[in-house]
């Protein structure tokens, strides 16, 4: 009995980290800078970005003495993702995304990482419309 009382009272330590996109000054804030939650309790992580071209939002963590790994992510596409316990949400024009975690478990003690990215960046690529089957497309 001692020992479930202890295991419920756990609190679970989140260490979010932000990154800073160096190529074009973007910037990914995330809050809160920690977070401890009660085992089997929802946490709630904020990330806001700056560059309103981003369109793919990867979410990492990085348990003690390894390396990131994604977690979820989600495409400017989508509003939410959902997979298992994890759940996305993203506002485009505010330039907002959470990562929300349901049942916190001992195991997801971590730091957690938010980016943003842009696949097409200015003068790096350009989108051309859908040529019909058999025509080449031209010079």
């Amino acid at each position: 009995m001692m020992q479930r009382k202890n295991l419920e009272s756990l609190l679970l330590s989140l260490t979010i980290s932000f990154c800073t996109g160096l190529s074009r000054g973007e910037t990914v804030e995330q809050r809160p800078s920690t977070l401890s939650v009660r085992q089997g309790r929802s946490s709630v992580i904020n990330c806001s970005y700056s560059d309103s071209a981003s369109d793919y939002f990867p979410w990492y963590n990085q348990e003690l003495g390894k390396g990131p790994q994604l977690l979820i992510d989600i495409r400017s596409s989508m509003t939410t993702k959902e997979d298992q316990r994890l759940t996305v949400l993203l506002n485009k024009t505010a330039r907002h995304l959470s990562l929300h975690i349901a049942d916190s478990q001992p195991e997801d003690s971590a730091v957690y990482f938010c980016a943003a990215s842009t696949h097409c960046s200015p003068d790096t690529c350009c989108l051309h419309s859908n040529l019909p089957p058999g025509q080449p497309p031209g010079l």
